[in-house]
């Protein structure tokens, strides 16, 4: 009886440790020069900055130290009252408005403006929560009020009987809970 295979099976074993012992002697040598090549980096410019004085940063005098940030949202005042905008100056804004939003916080709107003078009507396709819709003329003085337009009435429309160049929606009930009535008098700057 031979016992060949099994003792070819021990030397291919032999064989293949071998192979591995020489291939994690070559990886060893390998991650070592890696090693001291990244020390030596390190070493370089341990010596090439700190060799050399900090800069020291500029001083300011005490009111140039800071800046002031101020909210550059465009407002609306009624008297006392002011309104949070968003201006809708583009015939795309325009036509598109509050569309599509869940919700308008308190002393929010969007102002409409249009570049000439009319009698521009209103409606609430796929409007999810009730407005005041204010007209205004060229003199920036209410002329009509849509109270409480709500969702429910979309396709009717709401439109002023003179001619006006802008319009603010605010949300439902905020024309009469601030006093804003026709000929209430509005301002903001152009």
């Amino acid at each position: 009886m031979q016992r060949s295979g099994p003792t070819n099976l021990c030397g291919m074993c032999l064989i293949r440790v071998r192979d591995i012992l020489a291939a994690m002697q070559y990886h060893s040598r390998l991650l070592l020069m890696i090693v001291v090549l990244a020390v030596l980096v390190l070493l370089a410019s341990l010596v090439l900055f700190t060799g050399r004085p900090a800069q020291e940063a500029p001083t300011l005098p005490f009111e140039e130290a800071f800046v002031t940030i101020q909210d550059t949202k465009p407002t609306v005042h009624f008297g006392t009252t002011t309104i949070t905008v968003e201006i809708a100056d583009t015939e795309s804004e325009r036509h598109h408005g509050l569309s599509g939003r869940l919700s308008l916080a308190q002393g929010h709107g969007m102002l409409f403006i249009f570049p000439t003078s009319n009698e521009y009507a209103f409606w609430m396709p796929d409007m999810y929560f009730a407005i005041d819709m204010i007209w205004l003329n060229d003199a920036k003085r209410v002329v009509y009020i849509k109270e409480n337009a709500t969702p429910d009435s979309y396709p009717e429309t709401f439109a002023p009987n003179m001619p006006a160049r802008f319009v603010l929606e605010v949300p439902a009930g905020y024309a009469k809970a601030h006093g804003i009535v026709v000929g209430s008098q509005g301002s903001w700057s152009d």
